[in-house]
């Protein structure tokens, strides 16, 4: 590169290629390059901002596809970029505007229905984003992009079944791609019916106000108040809640024990990200510590271990659900789990030794994991 320094198309290659194997800090530098000698060349500008999304700027690549868009309007595939990154910004209603208007200007780029779908299904628009689908497969049926958004909405309205093919498919089409391998394990996964089912809730939830997700996270300690101010202490409202923790308990443990099952396929072990299958070993030792208290509050007849077993398994389920946590706070919760984990296994001691101490750390436990719970839900609603 150095000795063509002013070599344009050269830069722009270097850019392009930098992208495509992720290397974002170097692409950024490398399209700085090309825009200092055309500042204002579109597809430098286009580059520069792909770029930018890479790194995280989501804002500077905006104002910089923007900035293309002022030197050449007409271009499908600025409007397209635009799109993409309003999408991702959690615009969609403005993404489709975008994708709505590369479509009219290229009506035969597969890559544009495909967005077009995108948008569709996080307006909850399935029919239209259905036929999105449709015209990007016409185009070109072997679009990765088009099987696996096709996958996503069998998930959300269709059979398993069409899932899980679709899925297939898209893997077997871009088997590089991290986001495509994660989607056909939510669609083997949801083979299960009650995986299925929470899935489909989490995906209604997730289509909801803010107003309306953070009111969902208290419905369970609201309800039992109100039990409790109805029947008291009456049988049938002890019967209720503990009908309500068991529910509350499969949809916390779900997830990670359909990741275990992954885990233990040998088709399956390759598709989960190394982060997934860490936690997903981590929550597996957290739930023998918990199963062990449990026997040996059992035999020994200590309501410590007992308490610590309910803890252990609240904090199994918070380490199990730490890939579906937002990656930038994914390393502080693995901390905190960290930390509770090695106070389970000094508390689990202390009861075996029949230290008084082992009574309140217990409770620290127990508390903490519901605690981490909630936390949880908090920060993936």
């Amino acid at each position: 590169m150095s000795a063509w320094p002013q070599d344009l198309a050269l830069l722009l290659t270097l850019v392009r290629s930098l992208l495509l194997q992720e290397r974002a800090d170097e692409a950024l530098e490398a399209s700085r390059l090309a825009l200092a000698t055309a500042p204002d060349h579109p597809y430098a500008l286009l580059l520069c901002s792909a770029a930018q999304s890479a790194t995280g700027d989501r804002r500077s690549a905006l104002a910089t596809i923007e900035a293309a868009l002022h030197v050449a309007p007409d271009a499908p595939i600025l409007h397209f970029q635009l799109g993409s990154l309003l999408h991702e910004d959690d615009r969609p209603a403005e993404a489709l505007a975008s994708f709505a208007t590369a479509r009219s200007l290229d009506p035969q780029d597969a890559d544009i229905p495909v967005g077009i779908a995108g948008a569709l299904l996080d307006l909850r628009r399935n029919e239209e984003a259905s036929a999105a689908i449709a015209d990007a497969l016409t185009l070109d049926p072997n679009h990765a992009g088009a099987h696996r958004l096709r996958g996503m909405l069998a998930l959300r309205t269709g059979t398993s079944q069409d899932a899980l093919d679709s899925t297939r498919e898209a893997v077997r089409l871009n088997p590089t791609n991290a986001g495509v391998r994660e989607d056909l394990t939510v669609a083997m996964k949801a083979r299960n019916p009650v995986y299925r089912a929470l899935w489909r809730y989490s995906d209604w939830l997730a289509g909801q106000s803010d107003l309306v997700r953070t009111g969902f996270l208290f419905i369970p300690f609201i309800l039992y108040r109100v039990l409790r101010a109805v029947g008291g202490e009456a049988a049938w409202v002890n019967v209720a809640a503990v009908l309500m923790i068991s529910v509350l308990a499969v949809s916390w443990l779900t997830e990670p024990l359909m990741n275990v099952l992954i885990l233990a396929s040998r088709f399956g072990r390759g598709l989960l990200p190394i982060g997934t299958k860490r936690a997903t070993m981590a929550f597996l030792a957290v739930m023998l510590v918990a199963i062990t208290c449990a026997v040996a509050g059992l035999v020994t007849d200590l309501d410590d271990l007992l308490l610590l077993a309910l803890g252990s398994l609240a904090w199994s389920a918070t380490v199990g659900g730490i890939p579906q946590v937002p990656a930038h706070r994914q390393r502080v919760v693995a901390i905190i789990a960290g930390v509770a984990g090695a106070l389970i296994v000094t508390t689990m001691g202390l009861a075996l030794a029949g230290a008084a101490a082992s009574g309140p750390l217990s409770l620290v436990v127990l508390f903490g994991g519901l605690a981490s719970l909630w936390g949880i839900a908090a920060l993936t609603r």
